[in-house]
């Protein structure tokens, strides 16, 4: 769906780039986020450093 700016030697990164997608209140629409660490600059040679999985419904309904 989208893909954040590459930001390099930084243990606390502030992003700038926002993804938006559409939302459905009437489909299950199920979205999965992955930090990975771009050891190449190139985008092929990437360690996945971990990953959060939920649904549109649940991140829209929640509190802030």
């Amino acid at each position: 769906m989208g893909q954040t700016e590459i930001i390099d030697n930084n243990l606390n990164p502030v992003f700038n780039t926002s993804v938006q997608m559409n939302y459905s209140f009437e489909i299950l629409q199920e979205v999965k986020f992955e930090v990975i660490d771009d050891d190449g600059g190139d985008g092929k040679d990437y360690d996945l450093i971990g990953y959060a999985e939920s649904t549109m419904g649940n991140i829209m309904g929640s509190a802030g």
